[in-house]
């Protein structure tokens, strides 16, 4: 059976009362990059994860790597 990465950051930043710019300065990313991560539909569209913006994510929004993603079966 075929496994899909669900991308949660969306999520972790509405949950919080986050947006992209928040997210930009936060885990100091790059515009695009920021509206990428925050969009639904377009993280769930990134299909290459550079380590250093996971990294940088989960330290601005105070979670593991693993709260960022889910593994689901389709």
């Amino acid at each position: 059976m075929a496994k899909q990465l669900i991308n949660k950051v969306p999520d972790l930043l509405k949950a919080k009362g986050l947006g992209f710019e928040e997210l930009r300065w936060g885990a100091k990313t790059s515009l695009n990059t920021a509206k990428r991560w925050a969009d639904y539909d377009e993280a769930q569209g990134i299909d290459r994860i550079d380590i250093d913006t996971v990294i940088n994510i989960a330290e601005f929004l105070s979670v593991g790597i693993a709260d960022m993603f889910e593994i689901k079966e389709v």
